[in-house]
């Protein structure tokens, strides 16, 4: 199930309040504008095998990219590089979330999932 990492929820003015969420399987962070609307989220999924993220914008774009490791050490942390084309496993990810999503607020949860099945490869 997510929970929210509260004393990671912050505000800063170039991007407004944020809240995050994670498991073992997925991060999810999302944005809220002036207004307190969701104006973007960040989906990261499948961290310990094959780390993908779904990010949605108010604007209407998606993207969906997957990070690569290149095994590069820098000040004792790995690198990864971001690469775009990877399939998006929308059934894997919707039946997940549906389950894991039950511990979160409502609104973020049914907005989220959503946006999820909106995106079109």
């Amino acid at each position: 199930m997510l929970v929210e990492l509260r004393r990671y929820m912050r505000y800063y003015i170039t991007e407004g309040a944020r809240r995050s969420f994670h498991n073992e399987f997925f991060d999810l962070f999302v944005w809220y504008d002036a207004n307190k609307n969701i104006s973007s989220f960040q989906l990261c999924y499948d961290k310990f095998n094959n780390e993908r993220s779904l990010t949605w914008g108010k604007d209407g774009y998606f993207t969906h990219e997957c990070l690569d490791e290149k095994g590069e050490l820098l000040w004792g942390k790995r690198k990864f590089f971001i690469k775009k084309k990877k399939k998006f496993e929308k059934d894997l990810v919707v039946k997940r979330f549906q389950t894991d999503s039950r511990t979160i607020d409502d609104k973020i949860a049914s907005f989220v999932l959503s946006k999820i099945c909106e995106y079109k490869n």
